[in-house]
């Protein structure tokens, strides 16, 4: 859904929308693919980075854009894990 409001927020065409819907899905599937079983990420952490993907794709549409908000969610969450586990 964030991904839908963005585009039409964007006056988006349903291409494009649907470009952006695909690369979200695909991140995600991707990222949550890589983790182990028993992981800190749930699915919604994944879902969340592969929507920051596709938002970005809609925005600026370049690489380094997507994968500085993928790295971005990522240190947020590794900073959680890690508070976590030194307290």
């Amino acid at each position: 859904m964030p991904v839908v409001v963005v585009a039409e927020h964007l006056g988006c065409s349903q291409e494009k929308m649907a470009r952006g819907l695909i690369l979200s899905h695909l991140t995600a599937i991707y990222i949550h693919h890589q983790l182990p079983m028993l992981s800190a990420l749930c699915a919604a952490t994944t879902a969340s980075m592969g929507a920051a993907a596709g938002i970005c794709w809609l925005i600026d549409g370049s690489y380094r854009t997507i994968s500085m908000a993928i790295s971005s969610m990522i240190g947020d969450v590794s900073g959680m894990i890690l508070r976590w586990r030194v307290q």
